[in-house]
């Protein structure tokens, strides 16, 4: 399995997983495509997506609270609240 990876097609989301009814972690994820970011993660547990690194995706959700609105990274990289 010799399988090159496109890396510029890869983008960045933030999911949530809840441990105990109070308590739930944060990951970061990579995904190629919003499709198949929806395809294995429940939509509940996308907070945010759309970034282009690692970085962004952490930083862009700091003080972002269980059940609070997604996120999705906007064009020049900054995450902006979806209603």
């Amino acid at each position: 399995m010799n399988e090159l990876v496109d890396f510029s097609a890869v983008q960045y989301a933030v999911i949530e997983a809840l441990q105990t009814e109070a308590d739930c972690e944060r990951f970061v994820i990579a995904y190629r495509s919003e499709q198949s970011l929806h395809d294995v993660i429940a939509e509940p547990c996308i907070i945010a997506f759309g970034f282009s690194s690692r970085e962004e995706a952490g930083s862009g959700c700091e003080g972002l609270h269980f059940g609070c609105s997604r996120l999705e990274a906007n064009s020049d990289g900054n995450g902006s609240r979806e209603n």
